[in-house]
């Protein structure tokens, strides 16, 4: 059987296209509007858990992205994380003695 014919082309096997599994009930997310900006989902004793990436947004805008997933997983208990970069922020530098103790 030729290269082609076994799914191995030029070096590589060639992979099937990502399918969305329909008991997966956070499948919806997938192609959300907001997709890119969702870094985490997990799914564990019926609780949807995301961390979303809220950098850049002005507070209205994370509040209703924020709605716009919860109500993309009807029936789900969504808990969300948002997280966001500071720009323009001074680097922190931590100094310690070495000394131990207190005082």
């Amino acid at each position: 059987m030729s290269a082609e014919k076994q799914g191995v082309a030029c070096g590589y096997t060639a992979r099937r296209p990502k399918r969305r599994r329909m008991d997966d009930p956070l499948s919806p997310l997938d192609t959300h509007p907001d997709a890119p900006r969702i870094r985490s989902k997990k799914l564990a004793d019926g609780v949807a858990t995301l961390i979303v990436d809220g950098s850049g947004m002005r507070n209205d805008e994370r509040k209703a992205m924020e709605g716009r997933l919860r109500d993309a997983l009807p029936g789900v208990e969504v808990r969300i994380a948002m997280t966001a970069a500071r720009k323009g922020a001074a680097p922190l530098i931590a100094i310690g003695s070495g000394k131990g103790g207190v005082g």
